[in-house]
């Protein structure tokens, strides 16, 4: 009989980790029947194979303003719970997988309750969290039987916090959809990709950009995401008056593909979990540079100096000096951005799937065998 997997996450909205769950609900449905959960009623923006069963709980929040939220919060969260609960008892799945922290809580009571194997994976910097969500994670957390991070510093994070004994690094995939054929002659092009939100670091990246803007104004700046500080980004580009400049299009889907003929990409974020944006613009021959943010995944993906560059988060005079230095240096960029391409032969699709494949394998076995946390 083949194995069911149950994968569920919040939403399938424009995110990394839905990206990586996407990929990997596709690549498992090919052996393995696989459902696939979402909360909402209507996130569809990855696509999901025919072979997957999907089940959209309705169980969202986006039909409501802060207050009302926060009103029926309690009602909101049984109606996820049952209608969840019993998703789960019908399709009676061999393990369960879960993406994010309102689907991790939820999957892991479920999970004891019923008594099947639950595998988790906090895809953000769980350091960043507020304290009653650190201690909401540390309690629930600590009972699952897998628990997947994307760093070698994010394992240590959660074998010393959830006392957890069998914790996995696996980065994201790379599916070759993703990566487009090098392009020799990019454009005075320099691009970012993420939510617009505080968390992304946007206007650290605006305020270097005015910075060396006298110096070189046949380039341009393109923030490609969409999120709640477009209208506040919007407005400090036209005070600095770089309208003609830098540019927010919104979310496009393989943007990193789509615009691979740019010098340079820079993430600026305050904190990140695993950057998939990264990779993927590394993998299509950008010469990308990055925050070194506190969950240590850039730091495990670049050498710096070497594949890309990282510099302090926050640090404004140390990325400015880095983009100085590159823009005045052609073959540097080529050098870096070829370099950075080997990232993809570390994480394309079939080695992370078979790193999943394996320790879904042992979990399974090892909850077999009277392992599975109560």
């Amino acid at each position: 009989m083949k194995r069911k997997i149950l994968f569920v996450t919040p939403k399938n909205t424009s995110g990394g980790a839905e990206r990586v769950m996407s990929t990997l609900v596709n690549e498992f449905s090919k052996k393995y029947d696989v459902v696939f959960v979402t909360f909402d009623s209507k996130s569809d923006f990855y696509n999901i194979s025919g072979k997957v069963k999907t089940c959209r709980l309705n169980a969202g929040t986006d039909n409501y303003n802060k207050i009302v939220k926060f009103i029926l919060l309690p009602y909101i969260e049984c109606k996820r719970f049952y209608n969840f609960k019993r998703v789960v008892k019908k399709e009676k799945p061999d393990c369960v997988i879960s993406f994010l922290y309102t689907s991790n809580i939820l999957s892991t009571i479920i999970c004891r309750q019923l008594k099947i194997p639950i595998i988790l994976s906090e895809r953000n910097d769980p350091t960043m969290y507020n304290k009653l969500k650190k201690i909401t994670m540390k309690w629930f957390y600590s009972k699952s039987d897998g628990f997947v991070c994307q760093s070698s510093k994010m394992k240590e994070y959660a074998e010393n916090n959830y006392l957890l004994d069998n914790v996995v690094v696996i980065p994201n995939p790379l599916t070759m959809s993703q990566i487009s054929d090098v392009v020799k002659k990019k454009k005075n092009k320099i691009i970012t990709v993420g939510r617009l939100i505080e968390q992304k670091n946007h206007k650290m990246l605006i305020d270097v950009f005015n910075r060396i803007h006298n110096e070189y104004k046949n380039y341009k700046l393109y923030i490609y995401g969409e999120g709640e500080k477009r209208k506040e980004l919007e407005e400090y580009v036209k005070t600095l008056n770089l309208q003609d400049y830098i540019f927010l299009p919104g979310v496009e889907m393989d943007v990193l593909k789509n615009n691979n003929d740019s010098k340079l990409f820079v993430l600026p974020s305050n904190w990140e979990g695993y950057p998939n944006v990264l990779v993927e613009a590394m993998a299509n021959g950008i010469c990308s540079i990055s925050s070194k943010f506190s969950s240590g995944s850039a730091e495990d993906i670049i050498e710096n100096g070497k594949n890309g560059f990282l510099f302090e988060v926050g640090n404004l005079d140390e990325l400015t000096n880095i983009i100085r230095e590159l823009l005045n240096n052609e073959d540097k960029i080529k050098c870096i951005g070829e370099r950075g391409k080997q990232i993809y032969s570390s994480i394309k699709v079939d080695i992370i799937i078979n790193k999943w494949d394996e320790y879904i394998d042992k979990v399974i076995r090892r909850c077999k065998n009277g392992k599975q946390k109560n």
